[in-house]
């Protein structure tokens, strides 16, 4: 089988989400994807949305979703959030399948500074969805190069906004609903979340 993992903070989850994983599935043949909301992210900012909430607005915006499953191993550990560690658990529980690990652009920019670098790469098939138009070329060329890695480029086209855009607009405004999946904007404004 093949397996795709997504992890991310989706502080909140929004379309540009869904559609990324939409591509991943389609564009890749994946079996199962398992969408992961993490704990506490190693690079970014430690402010969030309450995980159960972050958990519950994944539920909501793959609820169609025919392959994809809401994950709650990372928030289970309880600390940062390792893609290495990720990764070690489901090849613990799917050892003979290929797994693909879906990224942003922006982090395959750093993704030399994650943890376990090389582990990840010679584990999983690392696949782009271009979300800022950066250009990727040399260091997509280097990892190649350096780890013998497969890195897989997204062909779709994506949907540029960002959860940090929606939050610093507090979501106050209501055309911005648009960006988020059906349900999840009630959510947000049922729980009080973003103010």
């Amino acid at each position: 089988m093949k397996i795709g993992i997504f992890g991310g903070t989706f502080n909140p989850v929004h379309i540009g989400h869904v559609r990324a994983a939409e591509a991943f599935v389609s564009e890749l043949g994946l079996d199962r994807l398992f969408v992961l909301p993490n704990f506490l992210p190693p690079l970014k900012g430690k402010e969030s949305a309450p995980a159960f909430d972050r958990l519950e607005m994944l539920k909501i915006a793959f609820f169609d979703f025919e392959k994809a499953i809401i994950n709650d191993f990372e928030l289970q550990k309880g600390d940062t959030s390792y893609t290495y560690k990720t990764l070690e658990y489901f090849k613990s529980i799917y050892p003979e399948d290929e797994i693909f690990l879906l990224i942003g652009d922006d982090n395959l920019l750093i993704f030399q500074k994650w943890v376990n670098t090389e582990y990840i790469l010679k584990n999983c098939n690392l696949c782009v969805a271009l979300r800022l138009g950066a250009d990727i070329t040399e260091v997509k060329s280097e990892l190649e190069q350096k780890y013998n890695a497969k890195i897989i480029i997204l062909s779709y086209n994506p949907t540029i906004i960002s959860s940090t855009e929606l939050r610093v607009c507090e979501l106050r405004d209501k055309e911005l609903c648009e960006y988020l999946p059906s349900g999840v904007y009630n959510y947000i404004s049922e729980k009080g979340l973003y103010k």
